[in-house]
């Protein structure tokens, strides 16, 4: 039972760790509604098809 312990509180890091990759890379790009494309997460515009973002 004691060797199950340490398995589970490693699941939960990984979990917490992959959560937190996922919110910096929303920080670190924005996609484009229109045509998808991948930006830097403070631009105004997208680079592919000049969508103003909001």
């Amino acid at each position: 039972v004691e060797a199950e312990e340490p398995a589970a509180e490693e699941a939960k890091e990984d979990a917490a760790s992959d959560e937190s990759a996922d919110e910096s890379a929303e920080q670190e790009s924005r996609d484009c509604p229109i045509c998808g494309t991948s930006n830097a997460h403070d631009a105004t515009t997208c680079i592919a098809c000049n969508y103003t973002f909001e």
